[in-house]
């Protein structure tokens, strides 16, 4: 299995997005990983989506543009055809 870690920005024009990818892999996923590896064969990848419509709006916070918890399942669902398309040929 892939296991793909998305970065969406959908106004890169107007938001600058930036996200240490290897950072967060290595302090939040590795120790996932290393617990699954006796049982599935996982593979890190990621992928950035720009102008793609989130369908909802984030609000600003101190400099940062911020998604609830409760707002993630309006996204998820939109993006899910997108999410790991064009990264991979494994499930993901």
């Amino acid at each position: 299995f892939d296991v793909v870690l998305t970065t969406v920005n959908p106004e890169p024009d107007i938001v600058s997005v930036s996200f240490d990818a290897e950072s967060s892999i290595e302090n939040v996923i590795d120790p996932l990983l290393l617990q699954l590896r006796p049982v599935a064969d996982l593979k890190v990848k990621s992928q950035w989506l720009y102008f793609v419509d989130i369908g909802v709006e984030p609000k600003k916070e101190q400099e940062r543009y911020i998604v609830t918890p409760d707002k993630i399942p309006h996204i998820i669902s939109p993006l899910e055809k997108k999410l790991g398309s064009g990264v991979s040929k494994c499930p993901c």
